[in-house]
């Protein structure tokens, strides 16, 4: 799989302990970052949902082992679903 240029947070469901520290954020990026590393425990925590936001094909390629595809393109029809994980979700694109 590609190396990984982007993994950010979508704040669909509040998480206290992220929420605040991504309230903080000085920056103008239009979502959250978090780093590799933060990553990896969030996930081995089952903390979060991961998303891939590639095409289809991008996905069948290579993705993180349990990520759901959903092209970036079709987040905002399926809004309603994502929020039903109840978890903050990781968007990784490449």
């Amino acid at each position: 799989m590609k190396s990984l240029i982007a993994i950010c947070v979508l704040l669909l469901y509040g998480a206290p302990e992220l929420t605040a520290k991504w309230q903080d954020r000085s920056d103008d990026s239009s979502a959250p970052r978090i780093t590799l590393e933060e990553f990896k425990r969030l996930l081995e925590s089952d903390s979060i949902v991961v998303l891939d936001v590639r095409s289809p094909e991008s996905y069948r390629e290579g993705h993180i082992p349990g990520a759901i595809s959903i092209p970036n393109d079709a987040v905002a029809s399926r809004v309603n679903e994502l929020k039903g994980f109840k978890k903050p979700i990781v968007t990784y694109c490449s």
